[in-house]
């Protein structure tokens, strides 16, 4: 898993990916967060997306919740605060 440098190491935190992208970056981004190859992760929600839709749910709420690795808030946070901020 990861190995700790120094006095403390950085919380391992699950973002979408920004560089192994196919489509948002969710496979990407679960596949370094859990260690695994994202091909196998990328196969899993083709799977479920095949199996009766639930990978694309999976997915779509998956990109909405997770945030970018480059950004602090998901997509989901700032469609919150926008409607919030309209009222």
């Amino acid at each position: 898993m990861n190995e700790m440098t120094g006095a403390a190491a950085a919380p391992l935190r699950l973002t979408r990916s920004t560089n192994d992208r196919m489509l948002t970056g969710v496979c990407g981004g679960i596949a370094e967060y859990t260690g695994i190859d994202p091909t196998i992760v990328r196969v899993a929600f083709a799977i479920m997306a095949l199996c009766g839709g639930g990978g694309v749910a999976a997915y779509f709420l998956a990109w909405l919740i997770i945030p970018s690795a480059d950004r602090d808030r998901s997509r989901a946070d700032l469609l919150v605060a926008r409607v919030r901020h309209q009222s």
